[in-house]
């Protein structure tokens, strides 16, 4: 059997990754690397995109708006869930993490539950909010 390896890119300022959770709604962030570090790289959630033609009921497919960083994000920097509402004055936090290897790709993820991965920036992803 012949079995290729392929090499995994390294992690390079201006990648995006992508966070995709919730129970009755499909809620989607997107994150951008800002800087890299010993040990891992730091990120800033930016915002994102309906892509043209696929809204329907209560649901469209999104995609990163590169460079487009939030205002407040309550995955970043010093916010926890208890004081994401009243923010440090830094209100562009960064975060820094540690990126693991999953399945030949990497990812992050926010206190072992939530999970990113990295995408291209052009890549879409289902978004909905079912009432």
């Amino acid at each position: 059997m012949n079995e290729t390896k392929t090499e995994t890119k390294p992690v390079a300022v201006g990648d995006i990754f992508e966070m995709s959770w919730g129970y009755d709604q499909t809620n989607v962030n997107y994150f951008q690397v800002t800087r890299l570090s010993k040990g891992g790289f730091f990120v800033r959630e930016i915002g994102c995109e309906s892509v043209k033609g696929t809204q329907g009921f209560m649901c469209e497919h999104v995609r990163p708006a590169v460079g487009k960083f939030c205002e407040r994000s309550q995955w970043c920097g010093r916010k926890t869930r208890t004081n994401w509402q009243n923010p440090p004055e830094d209100n562009n936090p960064e975060t820094f993490r540690k990126p693991y290897l999953f399945d030949g790709n990497y990812s992050f993820n926010f206190g072992g539950r939530y999970f990113a991965r990295r995408i291209n920036p052009t890549e879409s992803t289902y978004s909905s909010w079912y009432a």
